[in-house]
């Protein structure tokens, strides 16, 4: 049980080294949130079926550093195309949100789902619309900003870590 103890500790730096990753991309993000905007017109936006590429290596292929591979999966995604003024000159973008927002087609039967319908009735081609473009390159832009759910998910891992650390040293106190 004395082993545990430094486990518990090891655990507890893994989870505050998890917290520090997790402000980075958090304050990353948030950046993207406040770049400026400018007023976009929609020149088309649909619905269409399209793949998606998911880096799909086995652990043991990962240690080995074997080249990764990807599975393609067939996805509904919302194709948009706008034009907009930044940095001196007209622009074309492509991106409905700030992060990328799909849904597998053989999991929700054949039709997009509600939030992609919604995410699209959003965005009609005509419409005028702001968009946030990157100060910095100006050719990067998205029309709504959304939180990355992947981000979040470290948060959860923060808490497993921090949890299952402290648990074992109490563990390792208890016992001895």
């Amino acid at each position: 049980m004395a082993r545990l103890a430094p486990l518990g500790v090891f655990l507890l730096l893994a989870a505050i080294g998890a917290l520090a990753f997790y402000g980075f991309l958090r304050r990353r993000e948030l950046a993207t949130k406040d770049w400026p905007t400018t007023p976009a017109t929609i020149i088309s936006s649909q619905i269409i079926r399209t793949t998606q590429a998911h880096l799909r290596t086995s652990l043991q292929q990962r240690t080995q550093l074997s080249p990764r591979e990807y599975e393609i999966s067939n996805v509904w995604a919302v194709d948009v195309e706008y034009r907009y003024q930044a940095g001196g000159g007209q622009r074309t973008g492509h991106k409905a949100t700030s992060t990328p927002v799909v849904q597998e087609i053989g999991k929700k039967g054949a039709e997009p789902g509600k939030a992609l319908q919604d995410l699209s009735a959003q965005l009609p081609a005509g419409a005028t619309v702001d968009t946030h473009y990157d100060p910095a390159n100006p050719d990067n832009s998205y029309l709504i900003y959304r939180d990355d759910p992947g981000i979040a998910s470290i948060l959860t891992l923060v808490w497993i870590l921090m949890g299952v650390g402290v648990a074992l040293i109490v563990v390792a106190r208890i016992s001895r």
